[in-house]
């Protein structure tokens, strides 16, 4: 994950992960990372993504 303006300048910031299931059976896996910039502001970024059941 990679925001083109405020988080170059951050040197650290914090990830969560999240997993749900859907009443379809699909798996969601969620993805989010979150820095204070320079300004002293909370930004956020985030991921969703499907998740595949199967052979690899």
């Amino acid at each position: 994950m990679y925001s083109t303006h405020s988080s170059r300048r951050s040197k650290k910031f914090s990830l969560t992960c999240n997993v749900w299931s859907l009443p379809t059976n699909k798996s969601v896996l969620g993805v989010t990372a979150h820095w204070i910039n320079t300004h002293f502001e909370l930004q956020g970024l985030h991921s969703p993504c499907s998740i595949r059941h199967g052979r690899i």
